[in-house]
């Protein structure tokens, strides 16, 4: 593992969550007769002209963002199947929220798809990370990974409405453990290339 690039990655992947939280608040306030309970998040992009450009910027910016997070998380789990598989579901949920900043202006219908991708990678990229945390002897962020997996699933299996409301209870825990290891993985010894 190479921690210079591990850091590197984590330093500014790990605002994704905190980015894409402050862009869809800002939309929010923009966006008349939005509401959680009645609405879901993807709405925001097409409410409001002046609304859906911050949303679909906040969500590409994000995703980017998250694109250099899954970049640390696989230098971090490299020589763990498991940890790779974990962190290409990573990338691809973080291709999918770019995906989402483009296609709620240019892509049109198959976007619908993509959404609800989104909401299966939370739970299955958690687990799988967590698993090759564990194995690293990092029993706390393993544990705060599965929380956010069976709380990012259990909100789908549960049934009911989609709008952001679940949304964020799958989202929440899922952002707050993305912060949780990105500062582990930031906060890494360099090793002293002189002994």
């Amino acid at each position: 593992m190479n921690v210079k690039i591990v850091k590197a990655m984590a330093k500014f992947g790990t605002l994704s969550s905190i980015l894409g939280a402050f862009m869809i608040g800002i939309t929010i306030t923009m966006t008349e007769n939005w509401s959680f309970t009645q609405n879901t998040f993807s709405e925001l992009g097409v409410m409001g002209a002046g609304a859906a450009i911050i949303y679909t910027s906040g969500l590409l910016m994000a995703g980017a963002l998250a694109m250099l997070l899954a970049a640390a998380f696989f230098e971090f789990t490299s020589g763990d199947i498991v940890g790779q598989a974990g962190s290409a579901v990573f990338l691809a949920f973080s291709l999918s929220v770019c995906v989402l900043g483009v296609g709620i202006i240019d892509l049109g219908e198959w976007v619908r798809y993509v959404s609800p991708a989104i909401y299966v990678m939370i739970p299955l990229s958690a687990t799988l990370l967590s698993y090759s945390l564990y194995k690293k002897g990092l029993q706390l962020h393993a544990g705060v990974g599965l929380v956010a997996a069976v709380i990012g699933a259990a909100i789908w299996l549960m049934g009911g409405p989609v709008n952001a409301l679940n949304q964020t209870i799958a989202l929440a825990p899922f952002s707050v453990w993305q912060i949780y290891v990105g500062l582990h993985m930031y906060r890494l010894e360099e090793p002293n290339e002189w002994n």
